[in-house]
């Protein structure tokens, strides 16, 4: 029996997926919502459980990219099904689940889990002593807002913009807006707080991949080593019309 979610574009069927090695793949998984995860290293087994509730087409697609994953559709009593089967053969194991956002931090993916973790190169910022010009402003939306609504259009036509998940505003262009926020250069979809730099030196393919991001994602990376991402496609053009449009779509979301 295959799951659902290729038969229909979503599926609230419970799932599960055990991996005995780190891929850089599941990276893809990171701002899904609601995906948790249980590593378990024991004197028997060295694994990491991933589990979520809904399986879509987009997280059905990642899961079957997973070299040596074990997939599995999780029914009553947390028993266990593989994919492609109809009777349970095991049980989804106890602990304290994480969100896997906490779980997958800005490092490179290891082998397995024969590498200590004391032996992973994890990327960090660091103050740079070679400052480039900002094209990216983080800022609270209403700041932006009343901005944008009282600036002359050939001043707005230098930026695009979008909304983050938290509901800022981030304004793209060069210079950057005259607004009180958090300035970032964003280069070929990396985008770091202006005066920092990634140590050590990455180039920004392997970057790319070190993250899992997938084509037309900003990875905005934050001075504590977090990591949102924003599509291109979420950026449109500076115009008083548009930031009404986004203000009353964001008001309400709020009222709902």
């Amino acid at each position: 029996m295959e799951p659902a979610a290729n038969q229909h574009n979503t599926s609230s069927c419970p799932w599960a997926v055990r991996l005995n090695s780190i891929d850089a793949s599941i990276g893809r998984l990171r701002h899904v919502p609601g995906i948790v995860v249980l590593p378990i290293e024991s004197a028997s087994q060295n694994a990491v459980w991933i589990k979520g509730e809904t399986l879509d087409d987009r997280v059905s697609r990642t899961l079957r990219s997973i070299p040596d994953a074990e997939r599995f559709l999780v029914t009553a009593n947390n028993s266990l099904t593989s994919w492609g089967e109809t009777v349970p053969r095991e049980t989804l194991p106890d602990g304290a689940w994480i969100p896997i956002s906490e779980w997958l931090t800005l490092q490179l993916p290891a082998a397995g889990f024969a590498t200590p973790v004391s032996q992973r190169v994890p990327l960090k910022l660091v103050r740079s002593d070679s400052p480039v010009e900002a094209n990216l402003l983080k800022v609270a939306w209403k700041f932006w807002r009343d901005y944008a609504i009282s600036a002359p259009q050939i001043r707005l036509n230098q930026w695009s913009f979008a909304v983050s998940d938290q509901g800022d505003a981030l304004i793209r262009g060069r210079p950057v807006a005259p607004l009180p926020g958090i300035r970032y250069v964003e280069q070929s979809g990396i985008a770091i707080p202006a005066g920092w730099r990634l140590e050590p030196p990455i180039a920004v393919a392997s970057l790319h991949r070190a993250m899992s991001l997938e084509p037309g994602t900003i990875a905005m990376i934050s001075e504590a080593g977090t990591m949102d991402g924003i599509l291109e496609s979420a950026f449109v053009s500076a115009t008083r019309s548009a930031v009404r449009l986004t203000d009353n779509s964001l008001a309400e979301c709020l009222r709902q």
